[in-house]
């Protein structure tokens, strides 16, 4: 490689990187008191992409304002994920995904209205749980996984990490519809 290619692709690199450094630093503005919302909802951890940053993954995920600071300025770059179990989250991944959840809706009725997030690859629906369900991988469909006790989900202010969309509420004030009995018994 010449010189003059290797200060181009330098250049390319250098100019793509700070780019996502500036994306990602909007996303953090106000970031503190969107990660005390979403521990509203469950324990939280941070995550490097989509692995847990703590020694006992899911397991150490916690709610309380001081680990959360603690967490939010030791890993300031960090995605940060919801545990499961209070709530269940029906992850509906790309088109086969949206195709799945139709044809379930056909066969058990349509779905609730309920907190929806985007996640640069489908969407979350977050259900309340009476009694923990199972995680799942495509037991609803193609596409179509669930996250429950001893899972977690990616949620906002993250940031998808093959993508690098921003993960985002559909509508913040929505409500988590309970989870509906012929879903329940789908999963169970």
């Amino acid at each position: 490689m010449e010189m003059r290619e290797f200060y181009t692709e330098w250049n390319r690199r250098y100019w793509l990187e700070s780019q996502a450094a500036d994306r990602l630093a909007v996303l953090r503005d106000g970031r503190l008191d969107e990660l005390l919302e979403l521990a509203k909802l469950g324990p939280i951890l941070p995550c490097r992409g989509k692995r847990p940053l703590t020694r006992h993954g899911v397991k150490e995920a916690s709610s309380d304002r001081a680990q959360i600071e603690r967490w939010q300025r030791e890993y300031p770059a960090a995605n940060f994920a919801l545990a499961t179990g209070r709530v269940t989250v029906v992850d509906i991944d790309g088109h086969e995904g949206a195709l799945s959840l139709r044809r379930l809706e056909r066969e058990i009725g349509e779905l609730p209205e309920t907190l929806t997030v985007e996640t640069g690859r489908g969407r979350h629906l977050y259900f309340a749980s009476s009694k923990p369900l199972r995680c799942s991988v495509g037991k609803l469909g193609p596409g179509l996984d669930t996250r429950g006790a001893g899972g977690y989900v990616i949620a906002p202010p993250s940031v998808h990490p093959q993508t690098d969309e921003p993960y985002e509420y559909v509508d913040r004030n929505a409500r988590i519809a309970p989870l509906p009995t012929a879903l329940a018994r789908r999963l169970g």
